[in-house]
């Protein structure tokens, strides 16, 4: 099983710069301990929780990092997704093929309120944006007729062929460079990313309609911290997954659990102020027993550790990333 810390940008009463500087020092005690990923959520008009651009933020940590695999959490429904298409290629070809991609389609109603799409309908605009992004990466030309994109947007690929259309081969081939002149009817996405055919999706799921739909794609599944009924959930993603043909070691069963460790467990229980459900907190044992007991229900296969707590000091987690990865991570290997 993969462990994985999922990065918690709270900043409290610090300024924003403080807490992406402390973000970054976590980050490199988090490879230092052999973790296998490190996770960036965003968040939007937030002030406790700056996390607007985790691309941005994904940058930074390629930067600080050699080996560790990087995940972003992206909310489809509030980027263009031709925009993230890019980005995400740019970002994998920087970080050398290191990258996740976590598709979003929830977040707060506030959100939402300066975006294209508004909160009723972000589901089905994330469902297009995600279909944009993936044939983005695998697609040389092709034109989408959605209801919340078209793609060229002034295309004359009939509407009678379907929401995506490939583009014609019609000899002679010219590259998206020597098309200059000629009806602009099919959008080449360019650079392509380094991961072939693209960076592994991972759909953050809090109820079964998500789970089925990345079951349906063949996308990985990525279980958020608040949700109570994970087992349901990853039941229901497996069954699916199963009954389209699929087999489970095509792709990846990610939950987001809060995590803190300390030798004393009943300490390390009153030092955490705020725990969401299924929160792993205590001694080694507890919590190594606590992830075998959610691996045994759920079928998990990559542990998201958030280890940024309320109440914890900057150097209480950090010894808690060094205990967990001697004392529990080093036992999940066995």
């Amino acid at each position: 099983m993969r462990t994985g810390v999922l990065l918690n940008a709270e900043c409290g009463d610090e300024p924003a710069s403080q807490a992406y500087d402390r973000l970054l020092c976590h980050v490199r005690a988090i490879e230092d301990n052999g973790f296998d990923t490190i996770w960036i959520p965003q968040a939007h008009a937030c002030a406790s929780e700056p996390m607007p651009s985790p691309l941005v933020m994904a940058g930074a940590i390629a930067a600080e990092t050699r080996a560790i695999r990087i995940g972003v959490f992206v909310k489809l429904a509030l980027e263009h997704p031709v925009k993230i298409c890019e980005d995400v290629a740019v970002l994998d070809l920087l970080c050398h093929g290191r990258l996740l991609f976590g598709a979003d389609p929830g977040g707060r109603e506030q959100e939402y309120a300066g975006a294209r799409v508004g909160w009723a309908p972000r589901l089905e605009a994330f469902r297009e944006a995600l279909e944009i992004v993936v044939r983005g990466w695998t697609s040389d030309g092709f034109a989408y007729l959605g209801e919340f994109y078209r793609l060229p947007r002034n295309t004359r690929a009939p509407a009678s062929a379907g929401r995506y259309q490939a583009e014609p081969c019609v000899p002679p081939h010219r590259a998206p460079t020597e098309r200059a002149g000629l009806p602009f009817d099919y959008l080449s996405i360019l650079p392509k990313p380094l991961q072939i055919p693209h960076p592994p999706v991972y759909l953050v799921a809090a109820d079964r309609e998500t789970a089925d739909l990345a079951a349906r794609r063949g996308h990985s599944l990525l279980i958020p911290p608040q949700v109570e009924s994970a087992a349901e959930v990853a039941d229901h993603y497996w069954r699916v997954l199963e009954g389209a043909g699929r087999h489970r070691h095509e792709i990846d069963l990610a939950i987001a659990r809060d995590v803190y460790v300390e030798i004393d467990g009943e300490q390390a229980r009153k030092r955490v102020t705020v725990k969401t459900a299924g929160s792993l907190i205590g001694s080694p044992d507890e919590v190594l027993h606590g992830i075998k007991d959610l691996q045994h229900v759920t079928g998990l296969r990559h542990l998201l550790c958030r280890m940024q707590l309320p109440g914890l000091t900057t150097g209480q987690t950090d010894a808690s990333i060094r205990l967990f990865a001697a004392e529990v991570r080093s036992r999940l290997q066995m």
